[in-house]
C-alpha cells in the first residue's frame, strides 16, 4: 500500500501532466462539478486529483494504492499551498492587477465630452478637520 516509482524523473513528468491537465481541464470542470465542489468543501477537488493520479499514473510507471490516492493529492496540495504562500510574501499586485483588468474589461471605448459631477462621500470627518 502507498506509492511505488521506478525512478525520480517519472513523478517529476506525471505532476508536470497533472498540472497541465489541472491548467486546461480545471476551469471546465469548476463549471460542471462546481455544485459537487461545494458540498464538499472543497474536499472534492483533492478527490478529482486523486481520480487524475489513478487514472494516469500507470502510464508513467507509478503504482498508487490504498490510502495514497487521497494523502499523494492532499500532499501536493500542501506543498503547492506553502510554497505558494512563501513566494507572494506581502504581494498584492496581483489583486490590482486583477481589478484593474476587470475595470478595463467593463469600461466604455467612448469618452463623454460635456462636464459630470463626481460625489465623494466621507463619513465620519469633522466639520473642523474638514
Amino acid at each position: 500500500m502507498g506509492i511505488k516509482l521506478s525512478s525520480f524523473d517519472d513523478i517529476l513528468l506525471l505532476v508536470l501532466f497533472i498540472g497541465l491537465l489541472n491548467a486546461i481541464l480545471w476551469p471546465i470542470l469548476t463549471r460542471i462539478a462546481m455544485p459537487f465542489l461545494v458540498l464538499t468543501f472543497g474536499f472534492g477537488t483533492l478527490i478529482l486529483n486523486g481520480f487524475l493520479l489513478e487514472e494516469f499514473a500507470p502510464l508513467f510507471g507509478i503504482e498508487i494504492q490504498g490510502p495514497a490516492i487521497i494523502l499523494a493529492p492532499l500532499g501536493m496540495a500542501a506543498v503547492t499551498t506553502i510554497l505558494s504562500s512563501l513566494i507572494t510574501i506581502d504581494d498584492d499586485s496581483s489583486y490590482y492587477r486583477s481589478v484593474l483588468n476587470d475595470a478595463k474589461k467593463k469600461m466604455k471605448a467612448e469618452v463623454k465630452d460635456y462636464p459630470g459631477v463626481i460625489i465623494v462621500e466621507i463619513d465620519g470627518l469633522a466639520y473642523e478637520v474638514l
